[in-house]
């Protein structure tokens, strides 16, 4: 008969649980360290140093030898190009089945510091040996002045017509998106010949340390130098005094908000007075309405006597009626879907799906310019806007020029894929990071650079992730996120790695 030892038996499967809960145990922190990618101190390091470094820059060239600077100290291969773009590219491993990668973001000296926290991303994707990536290429696009130059000068060999592209911006909120608006770029050009002055009396008016960037669905038309100057011309016409203008100058910052406009109003010295009483009203209301901004505008003016201390030559006062007509014409700021029709699907009729955003203005050869960015939902919407500046431009007599056109863009199946994919791995992270935080999907109520790269490379699965600005933990765990697709994706888009 065979004697059954029962307790050793019984020690066995004990034994045996055991090693199973070690083994899952190991594996699970092997795959919680695969997965936690990013060296957060670094990333906090580099959020910090360009917040700081940003108070300094005083031109993008500035920004470029920073990032440069960076790259090189990390020891990070990098080339430019003909657009003041930085380009890094790594090779991918000759065994991996991983898609190409290209990760894009914005640089602009005026908007450094509140775009760092996407710039850090861009920095920690470049900086990381990233295990099983295939082709990987970061680039900081040179967006100097808003205008998106960088990105219209890219060459099509940094986008691979395979590649998931995540282009990235901080933003009030975290999320993803996988769209832009058209977009054009227009100007109106009012003949104007200067004139010899003929009054007696200066008010030398300036608005300072307005802030700046680009224009989207928070837009607040009455911050605009240019309507604020405005403004004071339309109550010295109301109020039949005679005037004259001189001494432009406008804080002109390209495809963003003018940051300040200065000039000065002439008149006849018993008409002091009455100037004097509005423009205090001016300033009042001013100071009420920007005391909560961080850049501390400031409206102020002073009375100048002296007529050795007065412009000697004034704009064309026609010049300025057809301006001050133009001005009132313009829809300056939002259009909602309500304008137009029924909203799509998911939208609100008062959503927004339309921008009017004036940019410049400046006397140039015999004129004075006005450009102006016109945004919409889609091409039918933008056109409609395009109309009503055009009339406005007619009844103003002024003409009316198309500088520059850029397509919308919404997303194909391969990026609704990839923005799926992403939405997917950061909840699984977070996960198992015991953290529970989910990516929202939202549309970008504006024009972005998604628009020029997709027309570069139609091929390529374009999203946008907006990183929360001035939160660096939520962004890390994003930034992560990005790390592990950049690993875990193979040519056929599944997740490979869990």
């Amino acid at each position: 008969m065979i004697k059954i030892n029962k307790p050793l038996n019984r020690n066995t499967t004990v034994i045996s649980i055991i090693v199973i809960i070690i083994v899952l145990i190991t594996l699970f922190f092997f795959v919680l360290q695969k997965m936690n990618m990013v060296d957060k101190k670094a990333y906090r390091s580099y959020v910090q140093e360009l917040e700081t470094a940003a108070e300094g820059f005083t031109s993008n060239q500035d920004m470029m030898d920073y990032l440069k600077n960076w790259a090189s100290e990390e020891n990070v291969l990098f080339t430019t190009d003909s657009a003041q773009n930085i380009i890094i590219a790594r090779n991918a491993s000759a065994l991996t089945t991983s898609k190409p990668t290209v990760v894009c973001v914005d640089y602009n000296y005026r908007t450094a510091k509140t775009q760092a926290t996407a710039i850090a991303a861009a920095q920690s994707v470049a900086k990381q040996q990233i295990e099983n990536a295939g082709d990987t290429i970061v680039v900081f696009l040179n967006n100097s002045r808003g205008n998106h130059q960088g990105a219209a000068g890219l060459d099509t060999s940094s986008l691979p017509a395979d590649s998931d592209i995540i282009y990235l911006s901080s933003e009030s909120s975290l999320h993803l998106s996988s769209n832009s608006y058209a977009a054009n770029r227009i100007s109106y050009s009012i003949p104007c010949e200067m004139q010899t002055r003929t009054l007696n009396t200066g008010f030398k008016i300036k608005i300072e340390g307005l802030p700046t960037g680009e224009a989207d669905a928070s837009i607040k038309a009455g911050n605009n130098p240019i309507q604020l100057m405005n403004t004071v011309l339309s109550w010295l016409k109301s109020k039949t005094l005679s005037f004259e203008i001189g001494d432009l100058k406008v804080g002109n910052e390209g495809s963003m908000y003018p940051s300040s406009i200065e000039f000065t109003v002439l008149a006849d010295f018993s008409e002091e007075e009455d100037i004097i009483n509005y423009l205090d009203k001016r300033v009042e209301a001013f100071n009420d309405n920007m005391k909560d901004e961080e850049t501390k505008p400031t409206y102020s003016y002073e009375v100048i006597e002296d007529e050795s201390q007065l412009p000697s030559v004034v704009l064309d006062p026609e010049a300025i009626d057809k301006f001050n007509i133009l001005l009132y014409l313009i829809k300056d700021g939002k259009y909602a879907f309500e304008d137009f029709g029924e909203a799509p699907k998911g939208f609100e009729p008062n959503e927004t799906c339309g921008i009017n955003s004036i940019e410049q203005l400046y006397y140039s050869d015999g004129s004075l310019v006005l450009t102006m960015t016109t945004s919409a939902y889609n091409e039918t919407i933008l056109n409609e806007i395009e109309s009503d500046n055009r009339k406005a431009a007619n009844l103003a007599d002024v003409p009316f020029r198309i500088l520059r056109s850029y397509p919308s863009y919404r997303a194909e199946d391969t990026a609704d894929d990839l923005l799926h994919r992403f939405t997917a791995l950061f909840s699984k992270m977070n996960s198992v990071d015991a953290k529970n935080i989910v990516i929202k999907e939202e549309e970008d109520k504006g024009f972005n650079a998604m628009s020029i790269l997709h027309a570069k490379q139609p091929e390529a699965a374009i999203i946008h992730l907006a990183l929360p600005e001035g939160d660096s933990s939520t962004s890390i765990r994003a930034t992560n996120t990005i790390m592990n697709i950049i690993a875990s994706s193979d040519r056929s888009g599944i997740l490979n790695q869990f």
